[in-house]
């Protein structure tokens, strides 16, 4: 039987029994290539006149770049979203306050979320809950 922590139950079974499987560094490099080639796949469907992109689908591109600190991808993306004529809601900013929170760049997060301010709608807790981490990642829980 294999020990370590390389050792992992078959995914979404409850039964303790099921025999253990490895997980090789290969196999997750795969999967993150293969991840990465999907972005690049949507982001190219994005812009192709045939394909109705909404907001969500920018968003969740501009969410994985941020996941990965891709900052500048996750910038040029948004740049694209607002050329191609989409409004910025408060999902957007959230996600890019979120985004500069994680790789902790205060300044930014504060710039998006004061265009979140601005957009004049009711701010809800994943907003505010996004301007304290980038509080806490900058060394400043108190603020």
């Amino acid at each position: 039987m294999c020990k370590g922590e390389d050792v992992l139950r078959w995914p979404f079974t409850q039964d303790r029994d099921a025999p253990p499987f490895r997980v090789f560094p290969i196999q997750v490099g795969i999967v993150r290539f293969s991840l990465f080639m999907a972005i690049k796949v949507a982001e190219h469907a994005l812009l192709e006149e045939s394909f109705e992109a909404n907001v969500r689908d920018y968003t969740k591109i501009i969410n994985y770049y941020g996941k990965h600190n891709l900052l500048e991808d996750a910038e040029n993306t948004l740049v694209v979203m607002k050329q191609r004529g989409f409004i910025c809601d408060q999902v957007v900013q959230t996600t890019m306050v979120d985004l500069y929170s994680k790789a902790a760049h205060l300044d930014r997060a504060k710039e998006y979320f004061e265009e979140i301010k601005l957009l004049g709608e009711h701010m809800d807790k994943r907003s505010y809950g996004s301007m304290i981490m980038a509080y806490i990642s900058a060394g400043m829980p108190e603020e």
